[in-house]
């Protein structure tokens, strides 16, 4: 039983076994909150450090030096392994006590074995529905297992959202062998038309981990990007450094790139005929949620370790909610250390809108002051940005 601000919540029966034995461990539980059957010559709490060991012979984890690790109940020299069964349940205990913000749950199960002797892992997962606040998330499906070379693993969801903005057809996929992780990220249409496709890989061969993309499979919206054939992007304990993120499609293009190739360095960020209306449509579940061409120059500051902004940007025929704004323009400078002063404005479309302020970074924290000189707002831009709360407006 369990009580949650006063009410009470019971699970009408739970039965459990438990069985610990030199070089074997069972568990055995029913509920109807969960089914779980676990049997093993690793204990349940050294699962992670088991496979820990386990995976990193095929590619380096945190932390060096690590290696199989025999469980404590397991016999030294022998292989180790374990199968375990989970069958969840959609009581109202999950919702109400454990996940409050869990509102529709339509449960699957979890299986799951592993033999060190013959390296064989395998992990297979279902969920039909998840919805938890905001975000919903379909058809879940997580699928891992080796062969004779390598780990391959698979996360599948029939859609992700979140109100207005989702993923369709996601697939996240790849294998990890011979130190290198590959990773591929697609979004598809019900056509299997490309919204989205990024084929990467991870390796370590020093200290910092690089992630490179593939310049031959990189789509945006059905259209193949060109990006520079020696971007990555190190990390690790060191920090984080980009080096030569070139994106192009024709005149289009964005420029992501540490500035003085250093660890923690400012990043600069060119953008040039960006359509904003390409990235929507990749996200989006409501298609005019934003359109606009993008330009500008932004420098997100970090090497001085306070953080910040310099940009001189603009989103020219800006579009919101299928509603015209006008023209955006945004301009930060940097006068001194922990000192930013902005510049916004907002013209056309029975728009004339200027605010001007600064921002303070430091060790007491971001402070915030802005003027605004409002000479003329459409109702109409209201809306756009409150959809659910405004409506059928007109005047300025």
């Amino acid at each position: 039983m369990c009580i949650r601000d006063r009410e009470y919540f019971e699970l009408d029966s739970l039965s459990a076994d438990f069985t610990n034995e030199p070089g074997m461990s069972r568990i055995s539980v029913s509920s109807k909150l969960m089914d779980l059957d676990y049997a093993g010559t690793v204990s349940p709490a050294d699962i992670l450090a088991e496979l820990k060991g386990f995976l990193n012979a095929y590619f380096p984890l945190p932390g060096d030096k690590m290696l199989a690790q025999e469980s404590e109940q397991g016999e030294p020299g022998k292989p180790s392994g374990f199968t375990f069964t989970i069958q969840l349940y959609n009581h109202p205990i999950l919702s109400e006590v454990l996940l409050p913000g869990l509102t529709s749950f339509e449960p699957g199960s979890i299986t799951g074995s592993f033999n060190s002797g013959t390296g064989d892992l395998r992990l297979d997962a279902s969920m039909k529905r998840i919805v938890y606040g905001a975000m919903e998330i379909n058809d879940l499906e997580v699928a891992a297992g080796t062969d004779s070379s390598a780990v391959h693993y698979a996360i599948s969801a029939g859609s992700v959202a979140r109100e207005q903005a989702g993923l369709a057809n996601l697939v996240f996929a790849g294998n990890v062998v011979d130190n290198r992780i590959v990773a591929d990220f697609t979004s598809v249409d019900d056509d299997n038309g490309k919204k989205l496709e990024i084929h990467s890989l991870i390796t370590r061969d020093s200290a910092p981990y690089r992630l490179a993309i593939d310049p031959e499979n990189l789509h945006l919206m059905y259209k193949r990007w060109e990006i520079d054939k020696d971007n990555h992007i190190l990390f690790g304990h060191e920090g984080v450094m980009i080096h030569r993120m070139f994106l192009q499609d024709g005149a289009r293009e964005i420029s992501i790139a540490s500035v003085n190739e250093q660890f923690n360095d400012d990043i600069a960020i060119d953008i040039r005929n960006f359509q904003l209306g390409d990235l929507s449509r990749i996200i989006e579940n409501d298609t005019s949620l934003v359109k606009g061409v993008v330009n500008g120059s932004i420098l997100l500051k970090r090497a001085d370790g306070t953080g910040g902004i310099v940009a001189d940007a603009a989103v020219s025929k800006l579009i919101v909610h299928g509603v015209p704004l006008g023209n955006l323009d945004l301009t930060t400078t940097n006068p001194s250390a922990d000192r930013y002063d902005l510049r916004l404005e907002l013209s056309g479309a029975g728009n004339d809108l200027t605010a001007t302020g600064s921002f303070y970074t430091g060790s007491g924290g971001t402070t915030l002051d802005i003027t605004a000189a409002i000479a003329s707002l459409s109702m109409k831009t209201v809306e756009a940005f409150a959809p659910r709360q405004v409506s059928e407006t007109a005047g300025t």
